[in-house]
């Protein structure tokens, strides 16, 4: 009877699952053997790892799943991905003065992981005050950018300011000037 009891108990006790906690190389048992679950930070693509969360075993905390946290439940599950070689792409701002968007002197050093494409992007020429320039300048437009108001290239440091930005930027204020002259 006693075998069968201790038989019993044994099948029931399971090993805590492993997680990675904090900057551990190797997934660890968790300290609490009724745990199931372990947690990591998310990766925001062309961002990096948000930097609110902390790979951990237990849930993610309050309101934070999906946003900033993400959860698994199998030993090792919340490893960190992958990460590519980081790039640099160009950020512009909106120049209350001229009207138009300008390209900063500093560049954005852009995150990915390893299968992540290098993508650039920079305001297109119907691009006014109102665009929404995403990421500073790394990845891809937004899928519901209006037609011209964003270009996107994939090689490092590649949203220079288009030719056509610049001419548009140069010529239509002279076309303003020679038209007040004119009038």
């Amino acid at each position: 009877m006693w075998l069968l009891l201790f038989g019993c108990s044994f099948i029931i006790t399971a090993d805590a699952i492993k997680c990675f906690v904090e900057d551990q190389k190797t997934a660890l048992s968790c300290q609490d053997d009724q745990e199931t679950i372990c947690s990591q930070p998310m990766f925001i693509p062309y961002t990096g790892f948000h930097s609110d969360a902390k790979n951990s075993c237990g849930p993610c905390p309050d309101n934070t799943e999906n946003i900033t946290c993400s959860e698994c439940d199998s030993d090792g599950c919340n490893t960190s991905p992958e990460i590519g070689e980081n790039f640099e792409c160009h950020n512009y701002a909106w120049n209350t003065t001229s009207e138009n968007w300008m390209k900063q002197t500093e560049y954005t050093t852009c995150q990915r992981l390893k299968e992540t494409a290098i993508k650039c992007n920079m305001p297109g020429t119907a691009a006014d005050a109102d665009y929404s320039f995403p990421h500073n300048g790394c990845g891809p437009c937004a899928t519901d950018a209006a037609n011209n108001t964003c270009v996107e290239c994939d090689t490092d440091k590649c949203n220079e300011e288009s030719s056509a930005t610049s001419f548009t930027v140069t010529l239509l204020p002279l076309i303003a000037v020679i038209f007040s002259l004119v009038m």
